[in-house]
């Protein structure tokens, strides 16, 4: 089990809550025990990622086998609500 560094930036909507909460219940079908949750805040988006102009930005710190990354990237990039997303180890190799 590694630490994770998940980045996560979803629409700024009525419902941005239950979709932060859709995150974690994902992070926690790929068995990833998240031990932190920071709320970066709502910024512009550069380039209007799918017709959104503003985005909040959460970083989770989770704790997940290695080999449930690539399953959870691919769940992540089709996850209503989600506008882009990083995932990346929190020792930074």
């Amino acid at each position: 089990m590694r630490n994770y560094h998940i980045i996560v930036v979803i629409k700024d909507a009525p419902d941005t809550e239950e979709l932060k909460k859709g995150v974690i219940q994902l992070l926690g079908r790929h068995e990833a025990k998240v031990s932190e949750d920071q709320k970066w805040g709502s910024r512009r988006l550069p380039h209007g990622m799918q017709h959104e102009h503003v985005g909040i930005y959460y970083c989770l710190t989770a704790q997940m086998d290695a080999g449930q990354v690539k399953e959870l990237s691919h769940d992540l990039n089709i996850q209503s609500g989600v506008l882009r997303f990083m995932v990346s180890r929190a020792d930074g190799k």
